[in-house]
């Protein structure tokens, strides 16, 4: 029975494994076009962009362990009937509930990791990815200001920077006017 058991888990885990990343591939694509445009920017390292990845990655797992689990199940005892190994393994003596016994455990354990990555290890990972966001959004405000134009966003303050250079991390400022607006009487 352990031989059987241990080739059903394989023929099953090896499909859960392909269709789990292949969905984790699949959901970070829609976010991949933002990575690269940071890291080719050269506003954010190599190492932030990998570190966005892997703190992006628990919530994707959250989605993909229970989709991965369903179609390893699905894929590897396909596999199984369409070779005759399912009716082979009938009639030696391996009953239905045999299978579903090897399947339950497999769906038990998928499920406990998915709750795991769900109640602990995502929102840990989300407190970092915000951290991490944060600092970048002030590394990159830099680079979102043209030159040569007034910005009056802020409140009570008019920017305005006649020339930029480039820079590693951050773009240098040269001849800035900053004027405060919040005494109407006397601006500064």
């Amino acid at each position: 029975m352990r031989l059987f058991t241990r080739y059903i888990w394989h023929e099953v885990l090896s499909h859960a494994f392909l269709g789990g990343a292949l969905f984790t591939f699949i959901l970070f694509m829609k976010y991949l076009g933002q990575l690269l445009e940071m890291a080719a920017r050269n506003s954010a390292s190599l190492g932030s962009v990998a570190k966005i990845f892997l703190f992006m990655l628990p919530n994707t797992l959250s989605f993909t362990i229970p989709m991965a689990v369903l179609v390893g199940v699905l894929l590897g005892l396909s596999r199984l009937a369409a070779d005759s190994e399912i009716t082979a393994m009938r009639a030696v003596g391996i009953g239905v509930w045999f299978f579903v016994r090897v399947v339950s455990a497999i769906a038990v354990v998928g499920w406990g990791i998915s709750l795991a990555d769900s109640l602990y290890i995502a929102p840990k990972a989300n407190a970092a990815l915000l951290r991490i966001e944060r600092s970048l959004k002030d590394q990159q405000a830099s680079f979102e200001v043209e030159p040569r134009v007034f910005y009056e966003d802020f409140k009570n303050y008019v920017l305005y920077v006649q020339d930029i250079r480039a820079g590693t991390g951050a773009s240098r400022w040269q001849r800035i006017f900053l004027a405060d607006l919040s005494d109407p009487v006397a601006p500064r």
